[in-house]
């Protein structure tokens, strides 16, 4: 500049971070009829750029419908008591994939499911009624929906 010339300042260094790792340890509890309990161990990789969790819930295993959660990245449990705005039911399959993001991307998903234990209340059929103690019949709805 006009003034002269200053010293070189010092050398930096630059990490380029990539997407986080898978999140390990996924552990799905399904035996509560009216909620599922998720947790999960965050990846070690770059643990101060983890920004947070996305979570997705499907009835089918190519989710080609999910519900997503996004949860921040001291979060390491989830509660999930409905999907698609529903209440949750026995007898059904839920698959559950969960992944981290950061600044450069979201990492890949670690994919599970797990199926409720209990007997479902109503049996579903392919039209659409179903018979219940006592002889009434009421309107079944499809994927294990009241």
């Amino acid at each position: 500049n006009e003034v002269g010339t200053s010293p070189a300042s010092s050398p930096v260094s630059l990490t380029f971070l990539g997407v986080p790792n898978k999140p390990t340890s996924v552990l799905i509890t399904c035996t509560d009829p009216a909620a599922i309990d998720m947790s999960w161990v965050a990846p070690s990789q770059a643990p101060e750029s983890l920004q947070g969790f996305e979570v997705r819930t499907s009835l089918s295993s190519d989710f080609a419908d999910f519900d997503v959660d996004f949860v921040n990245r001291d979060t390491t449990t989830l509660r999930k008591t409905s999907l698609f705005s529903k209440p949750l039911v026995t007898g059904v399959h839920l698959y559950f994939s969960i992944r981290g993001w950061n600044p450069a991307g979201a990492g890949e998903m670690n994919t599970t499911h797990c199926a409720f234990l209990e007997k479902p209340t109503l049996a579903y059929v392919d039209t659409n009624t179903a018979s219940v103690e006592g002889g009434a019949v009421i309107r079944a709805y499809a994927r294990g929906f009241p």
